[in-house]
């Protein structure tokens, strides 16, 4: 695990990259894997406004700076949060949530989204549309500007 978490970290350049192709079906649906705390979530609960779905990894720097950007960014157009932690365990991605001070749904994946949905780097970041289909993919670190327009096309 820990040499996914460094070749994770290594793989971001930090650097804001060109979208991504979206990957097919509804990804809302698909957003199952254990929460961190006491909270229980709903896939459902994600339809019928646009999602942000950020997989991330406790120990990648960009990460923590795109995790409360893209909340800002979510925040600012009336969109759900979603953190999936791709790597570390339950109480490191409760440390990143704290230190990001990150309130929306955080989920610790075992492997199986982050296979799904073929995350070779962190952060990756998908935009859902209403219905919890991809609207825009995003591989590195992005600027607020993009989140917010990518959720603005994906509230049409």
């Amino acid at each position: 695990m820990l040499a996914f978490a460094i070749s994770v970290a290594a793989g971001a350049s930090g650097c804001q990259s060109a979208p991504e192709v979206v990957p097919p079906g509804n990804v809302a649906q698909t957003l199952v894997a254990p929460t961190v705390g006491d909270a229980v979530f709903d896939p459902a609960t994600l339809e019928g406004k646009p999602a942000v779905i950020m997989f991330v990894s406790p120990t990648c720097g960009h990460c923590m700076i795109e995790i409360p950007r893209a909340q800002e960014a979510a925040a600012a157009k009336g969109a759900s949060t979603v953190a999936v932690f791709v790597s570390g365990n339950a109480d490191a991605a409760i440390a990143a949530v704290q230190r990001t001070k990150f309130t929306g749904t955080v989920l610790v994946d075992d492997g199986t989204l982050r296979a799904k949905y073929n995350v070779r780097a962190v952060p990756y970041t998908l935009v859902l549309n209403r219905d919890g289909t991809a609207h825009s993919a995003f591989r590195g670190e992005q600027d607020a500007e993009t989140i917010k327009n990518a959720i603005a096309a994906a509230s049409i």
